[in-house]
């Protein structure tokens, strides 16, 4: 999992950035949120300098144009996956979910933002140490209090996700959860990314949900594809993307975990989703995959 942090800084740069964009801050479903730039400010002393280069209109425009450059529609790409995740949370709190469990949650603010907003549940981020440790320094500086809201460490290489939950104060494999996995399991080699998935159904009760995010696996072999040029770039940094799936391979997985309402999209369905009703024309990435089912 230690490839994650390398890509936890940036997909919070894409957020801040956009917020001198006038056509991708249009795309923020949470556009005025303090949490990107105090987890950035937490991170550590090279953080807080790209922070503040993004935060300037110079800045921001030569970060989004050389993402577009090295691949063209991903910053579109995630804003729209962090609205569509959004709103699949906002449902399963609607449909009876108490938890939800953030998995490799990163600099991501999401979990915050709905302990603050919904009193009747309670949030868990599950991450790497240096992550957890991160995110701490920077719930302590801002001074407000997270009641429902923990945090707890785990290597998913290491040990199994349903007994790093255990260890975290509050949690209750009893009640109905959202599970979110967003930009996770790419980064695990297949056989964990499996056992990741698997173990869900031990972690929550019947009708629990999750969300998760996966490569397509289509995709990254094609040489010519946005994902297969990602994938090449990210190896010449050491690291790699681990895993991928097919839509076949996804749907023999949910049976074989006796799933239901497996509903998958990707960057093309994002944008006939929310491009017309935002009034917004512009590329949006392929590549991954956005998966959200119902754990019987």
């Amino acid at each position: 999992m230690a490839e994650r942090l390398n890509t936890a800084v940036p997909v919070a740069g894409v957020h801040i950035a956009a917020r001198r964009h006038g056509t991708l801050r249009r795309l923020l479903s949470d556009p005025e949120n303090p949490w990107w730039e105090r987890f950035l400010t937490e991170h550590g002393p090279d953080s807080r300098k790209k922070l503040q280069g993004w935060k300037s209109p110079i800045g921001a425009w030569l970060a989004l144009t050389l993402s577009e450059r090295v691949y063209p529609g991903a910053a579109a790409y995630l804003l729209l996956r962090k609205r569509r995740v959004a709103e699949w949370a906002e449902r399963a709190i609607a449909n009876g979910v108490t938890q939800v469990v953030c998995v490799g949650i990163g600099l991501d603010p999401l979990s915050i933002r709905i302990a603050q907003a919904h009193p009747g549940v309670k949030c868990f981020d599950v991450d790497l140490q240096e992550v957890i440790e991160c995110r701490t320094r920077a719930i302590v500086s801002s001074g407000e209090r997270l009641e429902r809201l923990a945090l707890g460490m785990v290597d998913l290489t290491q040990e199994p996700l349903d007994r790093a939950l255990k260890r975290i104060h509050g949690f209750a494999s009893n009640r109905r959860t959202l599970f979110i996995l967003e930009g996770l399991l790419m980064y695990l080699p297949a056989e964990a990314a499996e056992r990741v998935l698997s173990s869900l159904k031990r972690c929550g009760a019947a009708e629990s949900e999750a969300i998760f995010t996966v490569i397509d696996a289509a995709l990254l072999a094609d040489p010519k594809s946005g994902i297969s040029r990602s994938a090449r770039l990210v190896a010449a940094t050491g690291n790699s993307y681990r895993s991928s799936y097919s839509r076949d391979a996804l749907d023999t997985l949910a049976r074989q975990l006796s799933w239901r309402d497996l509903d998958m999209i990707d960057g093309a369905g994002l944008a006939e989703r929310y491009l017309p009703e935002l009034g917004v024309r512009c590329g949006v990435a392929l590549g991954e995959i956005l998966v959200h089912t119902t754990i019987r």
